[in-house]
């Protein structure tokens, strides 16, 4: 099966070719069509079902779609988990690259100062992050 034909029977329940969003996309592919279409879907149901602040699904072209999922744990306190959900490249690409979770810790120390915490297939790091209004 197609991966169109997947994407498409997640979104929809038909194959591509029975897609009635396929007639809408001029310039687009079916696939980044049914991603933009399987976001919107799922995001505002999967926020509120599975307990979830921020759930998205995004195209990225160096990792492909990406399922980002997180929670506020605490007042201050936000995790996020990274899932690449399919790879644009060949196999031998696929076996060098990291396609595990990554997962992001944010914390906000002061309302204008945050500092993040990045580690699993992300690129290990701290970051600190200021923010000043007029």
């Amino acid at each position: 099966m197609s991966q169109e034909d997947i994407i498409s029977y997640i979104v929809t329940g038909r194959p591509a070719s029975d897609n009635p969003l396929a007639d809408q996309g001029s310039g687009t592919s079916g696939g980044e069509m049914a991603v933009g279409a399987l976001t919107g879907a799922l995001a505002g149901q999967a926020g509120e079902k599975l307990g979830f602040d921020v759930f998205q699904i995004r195209q990225n072209g160096a990792q492909g779609l990406t399922l980002t999922a997180g929670r506020y744990v605490a007042s201050k306190l936000f995790v996020s988990l990274q899932q690449p959900l399919q790879s644009g490249g060949t196999a031998t690409e696929d076996v060098s690259r990291n396609s595990g979770p990554g997962f992001e810790l944010e914390y906000s120390l002061e309302r204008w100062l945050r500092s993040t915490l990045r580690g699993g297939s992300l690129p290990v790091g701290f970051l600190l992050r200021g923010r000043y209004a007029y």
